[in-house]
């Protein structure tokens, strides 16, 4: 039996998202064509390799072979020749690490090792701008209200703007809170996302632009406010039953509700999943490092692992013991077990 690792939208919907450009990184060439220069935009879809640093950040960039394929290769050195608006921070492996110190332009000088072993080097041109303004979103909410819990490491969409254009980078986060102990800013590394490590406490978090009238709220609460749950992909297949393939790790997501319907977003409460269909599927949760960040940008820190069996309805019961009070809230979900992934075909 050949398994395989799968997110959920492989069949149609995947290759809708990647028409619409939302899970490669964004390249250019270089100046002398040989390498060419990308980095990971994370969930800022309209970000490009021309868009300038937001001034104050710094970005990882990688480099591959011009029309060698997507292979990432070992960089050896990078300089920069203006380092007052752009400084090479660090050169890691497979990435040069950029702080974007002052608005202007440089030439960064980056020679890399190809995948036959001999050095290459190139020129890129990249720019520095000053950030005034600021976007927000809600990863399990796009353009809705959400909560998180308390005391929860947790990443919002965050889109930084230079007049008419993206800025990009991670580390520069013009905001503040209110009140003060809502929220505290955590460890950067991705562009698009504002890290934050809630406070202890329910209730709703301002969150201010300091270069800006923007502002955006949260809600903060606790396991016990949650009073049902919901699987986010039905949003998706809303006229049918989510598909899984067979012989494929499909992972889902769960997530609680609070008053009226009101999405948690990354949560990180202890759930259960009982399977009543075991001759059609197994499923389990999954901690750690997401899976599905290239489609749907959630940023969850847990996933419901599907993996289909035999063809048929899949039925399976999800509790969240601390909910409701310490009552505990359970769902029952049938998603749909047929079909092979495209490569598994051959």
């Amino acid at each position: 039996m050949k398994t395989t690792t799968k997110i959920l939208l492989g069949a149609l919907a995947s290759a809708t998202l990647l028409a619409a450009g939302c899970v490669l990184p964004v390249k250019a060439d270089g100046l002398q064509k040989v390498l060419t220069l990308g980095f990971d935009k994370g969930p800022v879809s309209a970000a490009t390799i021309t868009s300038p640093m937001a001034r104050g950040a710094k970005l990882a960039y990688s480099v591959t072979e011009r029309g060698q394929g997507e292979q990432k290769l070992r960089v050896i050195q990078a300089e920069s020749d203006d380092e007052w608006a752009i400084g090479v921070d660090a050169v890691a492996q497979s990435a040069v690490i950029l702080e974007a110190l002052e608005v202007g332009s440089a030439e960064v000088y980056i020679e890399a090792e190809s995948t036959h072993g001999y050095w290459l080097d190139n020129l890129f041109e990249l720019s520095v701008a000053e950030v005034d303004s600021l976007d927000f979103a809600n990863p399990c909410e796009l353009g809705g209200e959400a909560a998180y819990f308390v005391d929860s490491d947790i990443r919002l969409h965050y889109t930084m703007r230079a007049g008419s254009e993206i800025a990009v980078g991670y580390g520069h986060y013009p905001v503040e809170f209110w009140p003060l102990s809502g929220a505290k800013l955590g460890e950067a590394s991705t562009n698009g996302l504002l890290p934050l490590r809630t406070g202890v406490f329910p209730g709703r978090v301002e969150i201010r632009s300091t270069v800006s009238d923007d502002r955006f709220k949260i809600d903060l609460v606790e396991p016990r406010d949650v009073n049902a749950l919901k699987l986010f992909e039905e949003d998706i297949y809303s006229s049918d039953k989510v598909p899984v393939l067979l012989d494929t790790l499909t992972s889902l997501h769960i997530l609680p509700e609070v008053g009226d319907g009101l999405p948690v977003c990354q949560n990180n409460a202890d759930m259960r999943v009982e399977v009543l269909t075991p001759n059609i599927c197994n499923a389990s949760f999954y901690q750690g490092p997401p899976r599905t960040e290239d489609l749907f940008h959630l940023y969850e820190t847990q996933t419901l692992d599907v993996y289909g069996l035999n063809p048929g309805e899949c039925t399976f019961r999800v509790t969240m013991p601390e909910a409701a009070g310490g009552q505990g809230v359970s769902v029952e979900k049938t998603v749909r077990i047929g079909g092979y992934a495209p490569d598994m075909l051959d």
